[in-house]
């Protein structure tokens, strides 16, 4: 038997949820989450500035692209088109490593191609470290770092995760060492 509460949510957050997400299609959720409308930190993000721990709407706006499934998929790819052929300049590449997650979500281990082919991409270099993290997430994995990945830091939102330490070994020493593990 489940107890059944009613759910009361702020007024802010509900008004928050429907401006975000809800009834809007693929392409404006994608467009949304790489700031190419009038929304929240814009003008902060597009200078490079962090809106780390600010309510923003990425998150409802990415429950929602995860929501509509395999739907989404051709806003996303057309987006990541974009950022493949333009790079930096692409009007996708702001926040584009957040649609590299929902892609991730959204398509499990069949996303793992299509992030591994952006990886190897010159033009896309500065979006290593999110692919990555990506990548790792579409197989399940904590960790996966690329060979092309050098082990600079990168400043996160999140703050350090677990798996930095194994990241910032480098390609060469995790084959040693996950061989060394397994004798």
């Amino acid at each position: 038997m489940r107890l059944r509460l009613p759910l009361r949510l702020p007024v802010w957050m509900a008004l928050a949820c429907s401006a975000y997400g809800q009834g809007r299609t693929p392409s404006d959720l994608v467009k949304f989450i790489t700031f190419q409308v009038d929304r929240p930190g814009r003008e902060a993000f597009l200078m490079g500035m962090s809106n780390c721990g600010q309510e923003n709407g990425d998150d409802e706006a990415v429950r929602s692209l995860v929501g509509l499934g395999p739907s989404a998929i051709p806003a996303i790819e057309r987006a990541f088109l974009s950022v493949e052929s333009e790079g930096a300049r692409s009007p996708f590449a702001p926040n584009s490593s957040t649609l590299f997650d929902v892609y991730a979500r959204i398509k499990g281990r069949a996303a793992f191609r299509r992030l591994e082919r952006m990886l190897h991409r010159p033009r896309l270099e500065f979006l290593v470290d999110p692919l990555d993290r990506a990548i790792a997430s579409s197989l399940a994995l904590t960790s996966h770092v690329s060979v092309s990945r050098g082990t600079g830091r990168t400043f996160d939102c999140r703050g350090p995760q677990p798996r930095e330490s194994l990241d910032q070994l480098g390609p060469e020493s995790r084959t040693s060492w996950a061989c060394a593990n397994n004798h």
